[in-house]
């Protein structure tokens, strides 16, 4: 299996100016920190349905090594 993610979101980035074709655009973070905000994970692969049950990215490691990985109740 085959899992792709972040390890965290950055922030918002607002374009301020649109500068054309082929231009970079003047933009500016919303932000100056990470946030909490979750990011998305993409499996693919044997094994991938897994992924659905991720709800932490500390379970991601359970998910790869445990065959019958489900998400623990709380």
């Amino acid at each position: 299996m085959i899992l792709v993610t972040a390890d965290h979101e950055t922030g918002g980035l607002e374009v301020l100016e649109d500068h054309g074709a082929g231009q970079y655009p003047t933009v500016r973070w919303t932000t100056g920190w990470h946030t909490a905000a979750p990011v998305p994970l993409y499996a693919w692969g044997r094994g991938a349905g897994r992924a659905r049950w991720i709800a932490d990215n500390t379970e991601v490691h359970a998910c790869l090594a445990d065959p019958l990985f489900r998400r623990r109740a709380s």
